[in-house]
C-alpha cells in the first residue's frame, strides 16, 4: 500500500513539475495576478477590520460601553455572547 501511494505521489509531483515548466509564462501571470489581487483587494479589507476588532476586544472600556448600549436592544444573552460576536466581527 505504501509503495502504491509513494509511486502515485511521485507521478503526481512529476506531472506538476512538467506542467509548471511547460507553462512557465502562464504560471508567472497567474502568480502576479494572485499577489495583486491579495494585496490590493483582500488585505485592504482585512487589516482595518482586524485592527478595529482588536481595539474593541482589547480596550475594556469601549467593549463595556458598547455592550451597555446594545444590551438595551436585547440582542445578546450576556457579555460573553457579545464578546464572541466582537471576535467574529
Amino acid at each position: 500500500m505504501k509503495k502504491i501511494l509513494k509511486t502515485t505521489l511521485i507521478i503526481l509531483i512529476s506531472y506538476y513539475v512538467y506542467f509548471f515548466l511547460k507553462n512557465i509564462v502562464i504560471w508567472k501571470e497567474i502568480f502576479t495576478n494572485t499577489i495583486n489581487l491579495w494585496l490590493f483587494k483582500v488585505v485592504v479589507g482585512i487589516i482595518p477590520m482586524y485592527v478595529l476588532s482588536s481595539i474593541l476586544i482589547g480596550v475594556g472600556f469601549i467593549n463595556n460601553f458598547l455592550f451597555k448600549i446594545i444590551n438595551k436592544l436585547k440582542l445578546f444573552e450576556n457579555k460573553k455572547a457579545f464578546d464572541l460576536f466582537i471576535i467574529s466581527f
